[in-house]
């Protein structure tokens, strides 16, 4: 499942790669001692790969850029999904406990809660599925990153290799992992800040073949690397809400 956080500001200015800004934003609902340092400094583990196991989205919302910034007004949307369901619990409590967040030093009003449920299904299912965060595929080798884009062969193997070591990593029950990309509808480049690295980062709507057991690792955990970073949350056309406060 995941959260569609509603919050309503009549100002609120962020740099224009503010993804580390919101990752602070959802540490800060963790207790520093106790699943904010396990999720912070160790997460979950495949070899020498780390899983953090949630991912957030771009912010939405009516905005404009002046001076290099971005500056949101009125309704301001974030989505958040985590595959553990203890902290869903957590960053859940957090949200209706607070009438405010701060973003950037700046209060922002928590104006509703809605929750999001991925329909189950059998079998083999063909489905579109639409990043609402950039979604950031490489392998690296010599500390240089090579990067692939979603019409790329490798894009495919690196995103079901992902999808299996999160698996294994969670101990996810689960007979097989299926992905398989029929058709890339649309795809748009984007570089990406986040922290001290620039990411080559790709918008996308994707037709594909997949399992539930598979969409719901990608749904609550992101697409391909980097989903605790902000990259690769995306949305299924057929998720429905199940819960609004």
């Amino acid at each position: 499942m995941r959260l569609v956080v509603k919050m309503k500001s009549n100002k609120l200015i962020l740099p224009l790669n503010y993804k580390s800004i919101i990752q602070g934003v959802i540490y800060n609902m963790m207790n520093r001692e106790k699943e904010g340092n396990f999720y912070h400094n160790y997460g979950y583990h495949k070899q020498e790969k780390i899983y953090k196991m949630f991912v957030f989205s771009d912010l939405y919302g009516q905005y404009k850029i002046e001076n290099k910034k971005i500056i949101f007004s009125d309704v301001i949307k974030l989505y958040i999904g985590a595959l553990d369901k203890e902290l869903f619990k957590i960053i859940y409590e957090y949200l209706i406990q607070n009438d405010y967040l701060f973003i950037n030093n700046q209060k922002v009003n928590i104006a509703g809660i809605d929750i999001l449920n991925l329909p189950h299904f059998n079998g083999v299912k063909d489905i579109i599925i639409k990043t609402i965060s950039p979604v950031v595929t490489y392998t690296c080798k010599d500390k240089y990153f090579t990067y692939y884009n979603p019409q790329a062969k490798e894009f495919e193997n690196l995103v079901r290799a992902n999808i299996n070591h999160k698996m294994q990593a969670y101990n996810y029950p689960t007979k097989e992992c299926i992905f398989k990309i029929n058709e890339v509808i649309y795809k748009k480049k984007k570089l990406v800040h986040f922290k001290n690295t620039f990411y080559e980062a790709y918008k996308c709507e994707l037709a594909i073949s997949t399992n539930y057991e598979s969409l719901k690792i990608i749904y609550d955990t992101g697409l391909s690397a980097k989903g605790s970073c902000g990259f690769g949350m995306i949305e299924y056309k057929n998720e429905k809400s199940i819960l609004s406060i």
